[in-house]
């Protein structure tokens, strides 16, 4: 008995686990997309001016120093945050 209530409850927890990552996804990509004005897939500095934080770091999180932050860029900043 004691092992059923052990897997439910960590069935449970995975389960809610990975509905948190989805809507973590779907927020990164929606706040992404805000700040990509001129929606090519990158986000410039001038963009970013948008988030204060993300405008002040830029360069850290520009991780291949191309000048913009691409998605996953973006995503390591806000996992970061």
């Amino acid at each position: 008995m004691k092992a059923i209530k052990l897997f439910m409850t960590l069935s449970l927890a995975t389960a809610a686990l990975s509905l948190t990552t989805a809507a973590n996804a779907s927020e990164i990509k929606d706040n992404f997309s805000q700040l990509d004005n001129d929606k090519n897939g990158m986000i410039s500095k001038g963009e970013a001016s948008g988030d204060t934080e993300l405008t002040n770091n830029f360069k850290q999180w520009d991780k291949d120093r191309d000048g913009q932050l691409s998605k996953e860029e973006y995503s390591a900043y806000i996992q970061a945050s």
